[in-house]
């Protein structure tokens, strides 16, 4: 057991899971490359599969027999590794669409001011509209997309195997 938590550790998660190896999201469910120290100490990047558990299991101490705490642990980490990403995501938009409702404002502003001319003003509205309309339909999409990718991966820890002592 103590050898394959070594081996375990060697292995060096690119694109692994739901994130890269700084974390943050990759967009991609499973991985295709991986990192692998060889005997001389250098890294190979060899095609593979990676699993989408493989950055929770490392916790556990046998992954070959999983106890219903750990597989528990498990799937709450990555459900929660899940909704954070999404959570964070649906931020940066809002965020954004926040940035450019304070633009717009800020041109009704300057224009009721005379600080800018109708021509600018129009120009600028057009521009900053477009963006705002486009901002809201991705956040919608991201919204509804959200729920969907949440209860998918929820049907996948449960069929997922490894994590059988659950039910």
């Amino acid at each position: 057991a103590l050898r394959r938590r070594e081996e375990r550790t060697q292995v060096h998660v690119i694109n692994g899971g739901h994130c890269g190896i700084t974390g943050k999201p990759n967009g991609k469910g499973m991985g295709s490359h991986a990192e692998e120290i060889d005997g001389n100490g250098t890294a190979a990047v060899k095609d593979k599969m990676i699993d989408y558990l493989s950055p929770f299991l490392l916790l556990v101490k046998d992954p070959e027999h999983i106890t219903a705490e750990e597989a528990m642990q498990v799937r709450d980490a990555c459900l929660k590794t899940t909704k954070d990403r999404l959570l964070e995501r649906a931020n940066i938009m809002q965020n954004r669409l926040n940035e450019e409702n304070t633009k717009l404002s800020q041109a009704q502003d300057d224009y009721h001011h005379g600080r800018n001319s109708q021509d600018q003003f129009e120009q600028l509205c057009s521009d900053v509209t477009f963006r705002i309309k486009i901002l809201e339909r991705r956040l919608a999409e991201h919204e509804d997309s959200a729920v969907a990718k949440y209860k998918s991966l929820e049907q996948k820890l449960k069929d997922d195997p490894r994590l059988s002592v659950l039910q």
